[in-house]
């Protein structure tokens, strides 16, 4: 890799993954199952699926201090396996 691709990594996994992980505590049995480049599977009960999907997306859509004015933009998609995925705001339990 080259300083540009671990640079996005440092970001990602500071604003992502770090500041997820320690907010799902707050959900039942929420967890991450997989974070690989910038894909993070999430696994928790349907009662808070809607409200994980959406703390997914504030987390990895955190500003990047490093980079006034800049982002990540995120969509979050919510199913019971990766083939039958919706987007977040279309889901129903």
């Amino acid at each position: 890799s080259f300083t540009g691709q671990s640079n996005v990594a440092d970001i990602f996994k500071r604003n992502a993954i770090l500041s997820l992980a320690d907010k799902l505590q707050d959900f039942d049995r929420a967890r991450i199952r997989v974070a690989v480049h910038d894909f993070i599977m999430i696994s928790c009960p349907k009662k808070t699926a809607r409200a994980a999907a959406q703390l997914l997306k504030d987390c990895m859509e955190a500003p990047i201090p490093e980079m006034p004015g800049h982002w990540l933009p995120c969509v979050p998609k919510i199913g019971p396996d990766w083939f039958h995925m919706q987007d977040a705001n279309e889901w129903r339990p």
